[in-house]
């Protein structure tokens, strides 16, 4: 009786193994972000920004809905005269959300553009960065659905 006991015990351990097992990997089967830069450029996100670097403290990729947070560009050169533009695109299905042309304000040294940005909805969106034109690099971020 007891050694019986034993083997239903160890079979219900081994099923709820499984069954977590399984429950982690419905959850991890969501691709990663993803991103891409030209060489030398860098695009980063996250919810802290360091003022005389402009580099992200912590980089992230995951935010709530409506959530103010930061990206950072980094080119390869200087700007110069060049017109930066940067676009909120939502990945699912290309629709441009949103687009903020930076030049006159950057200065022709500058090598970098930041600001605070955030998305409504749950969904994939990738921030775009182009250079006159050509596209430099993006990031694309998750923004999770509201736990309640």
């Amino acid at each position: 009786m007891i050694k019986r006991n034993k083997n239903i015990l160890i079979i219900l351990i081994v099923l709820l193994l499984i069954l977590s097992g399984a429950c982690d990997q419905a959850e991890e089967e969501q691709p990663p972000p993803e991103s891409d830069a030209a060489e030398g450029t860098k695009l980063e996100t996250g919810n802290e920004i360091d003022e005389e670097s402009y580099e992200i403290v912590g980089v992230e990729t995951e935010f709530r809905p409506n959530e103010d947070f930061y990206f950072s560009y980094f080119n390869d050169e200087p700007f110069d005269e060049k017109k930066v533009r940067v676009k909120l695109v939502d990945t699912s299905t290309g629709d441009t959300l949103a687009e903020e042309e930076y030049g006159d304000e950057l200065e022709p040294e500058s090598k970098v553009v930041y600001d605070r940005i955030w998305f409504g909805g749950p969904g994939r969106y990738k921030i775009v960065v182009e250079v006159d034109g050509e596209e430099k690099a993006f990031q694309e971020v998750i923004i999770e659905e509201e736990q309640e």
